[in-house]
């Protein structure tokens, strides 16, 4: 093998590491892992923003093992800089 196609194939494995890396990083699962919950509609769309959230309204949490059913009780939107 020559020794260029060698460095590129070097390249070509480091980028796909790279890559992979990254994937993770942005993985839901890694959220998880972190401690975060993903709140969810019965139907299993993700909650974003508080005014997604109806007060008496059931929803999911999913976390790293499992779901937790949950009741909106009370709903309280803050100010929040949309740029961080």
């Amino acid at each position: 093998m020559s020794r260029r196609f060698r460095d590129l194939l070097q390249n070509r494995r480091y980028s796909l590491v790279r890559l992979g890396e990254k994937m993770n990083a942005l993985s839901p699962l890694s959220t998880l892992k972190r401690g975060y919950a993903v709140p969810l509609t019965d139907e299993g769309t993700v909650l974003r923003t508080s005014s997604d959230f109806v007060v008496g309204e059931t929803f999911q949490l999913r976390i790293l093992d499992g779901r937790v059913r949950a009741e909106t009780k009370d709903v309280q939107p803050e100010e929040v800089d949309r740029e961080e």
